[in-house]
């Protein structure tokens, strides 16, 4: 049996559902690489840089992507599906008669204490300790911020500390502590930052598609289908032609190759994405053809850009961003909406999933980070921004709490982070 990285009988009982010590590979963009590729083809992780052991379970190349149907979308979801959704959408309400769970410290005195915590759980690795201090804190609504605190100072250690940083999570977990949606906002307030986390984690790409292996158990696989194009091209670019996706003798194509066919369908998708949003959206509003267009790709793993680009389009005008009349604005902004709606809905054959709709408006709070508020169209953007997030709660697009959550983590940086207001 594993032995604990975590000290503490809290740590012994999550040591029994992980893999040993040296099997999770977190240490570069090579390493994300291949395990970014075993991720795609449903194969295991490897043990070590580069390569795994001929003994590894391992399934054929790129499952097809079928677009779900009625059918699929009530059936119940296996394990771990739900951990791609930021906000889970399926609890009941408070009433009068509930007690308040709230908070016993402000957000930022929290995330001070947190920050201080995680540093300490760095060097004793007190898995016991480290679960009854944040217990005390008394603030489980933040523990979102917790798991992206965690996740972020491992990434500055060796394979060791990051490690018991997955370890700690999962307990955790098991202690009723962390949930999964918090834990993908963890994560997504990371990808969202991605290319300035670099600069201080050069290999940041690589660790972030390493916290996506099935070996780790933390995240969802299927996400990392989702993860920003600029990411997936880093990776990439630090990829050697024969980096391999997993047993010499499984047949599986190397890595560099994987990711590069993976890539290619995502830009094709995304150009085509883009002229039928103009023409079937903004032109004719034809909801038939763009539903049949989106159905006959069979691309449910992009799904998410849909509700990116129809958002972005609801912004913008032709050469630039939206310097129309309120009336032309409110207009775009209708149909936009109009449109995930019916694809959201049993009209639409649900093709959009909760999970496509929150990284969709996510992803969409991420670009507003690439540009800068010293641009003249800055104040514009931000008051387009707001009128589509309070458009998208208003239809049941998305939960007030995935607007709450955003601001509170500043999603998409000062700029994003300020436009998700309920």
């Amino acid at each position: 049996m594993a032995v604990s990285l975590c000290k503490g009988g809290a740590g012994n009982h999550f040591s029994q559902h992980r893999p040993p010590p040296g099997e999770l590979d977190f240490a570069d963009e090579e390493r994300g690489g291949a395990v970014a590729a075993g991720t795609m083809a449903g194969a295991q992780a490897p043990r070590t840089a580069g390569e795994a052991d001929a003994s590894d379970d391992t399934l054929p190349m790129f499952d097809r992507q079928i677009s779900a149907t009625p059918a699929s979308r009530s059936t119940p979801s296996r394990r771990g599906e739900d951990d791609g959704r930021l906000v889970g959408c399926g609890f009941v309400g408070p009433t009068c008669r509930d007690a308040l769970d709230a908070p016993r410290l402000e957000f930022e005195e929290f995330r001070k204490q947190a920050s201080q915590l995680a540093q300490e759980f760095l060097c004793a690795q007190d898995c016991g300790g480290m679960v009854a201090s944040i217990r005390a804190l008394g603030c489980s609504a933040y523990h979102d911020e917790l798991a992206s605190l965690l996740l972020r100072a491992s990434m500055d250690r060796k394979g060791p500390e990051r490690e018991a940083v997955i370890a700690l999570l999962g307990v955790l977990s098991s202690e009723g502590l962390l949930s999964g949606p918090q834990i993908a906002r963890g994560f997504e307030k990371l990808v969202l930052g991605w290319d300035d986390l670099r600069l201080d984690v050069p290999d940041a790409p690589g660790q972030l598609v390493a916290l996506l292996s099935e070996k780790v158990g933390l995240l969802d696989k299927h996400l990392f289908a989702r993860l920003p194009e600029g990411l997936l091209n880093s990776i990439l670019e630090n990829l050697r032609p024969t980096s391999p996706a997993g047993a010499p003798a499984s047949g599986l194509a190397p890595a560099r190759t994987v990711l590069q066919g993976h890539l290619a369908e995502l830009v094709a998708f995304k150009a085509d994405l883009e002229r039928k949003v103009k023409a079937d959206i903004f032109t004719t509003y034809s909801t038939d053809n763009f539903t049949a267009w989106l159905r006959g790709v069979e691309k449910p793993a992009f799904h998410h850009e849909v509700v990116l680009a129809v958002c972005l389009g609801s912004m913008r005008a032709d050469g630039g961003w939206l310097f129309a009349t309120p009336a032309e604005t409110s207009e775009r902004q209708r149909l936009a909406l109009a449109m995930l709606a019916h694809l959201s809905g049993s009209e639409g054959g649900f093709l959009i999933s909760e999970v496509d709709m929150q990284l969709g408006f996510s992803r969409l709070l991420g670009t507003l980070t690439s540009q800068t508020a010293r641009d003249e169209c800055a104040k514009l953007r931000q008051e387009h921004l707001v009128s589509v997030l309070r458009g998208a709660v208003e239809h049941e697009l998305l939960p007030a709490e995935f607007l709450k959550s955003a601001r509170r983590m500043r999603f998409g940086g000062p700029a994003g982070g300020g436009g998700a207001r309920p």
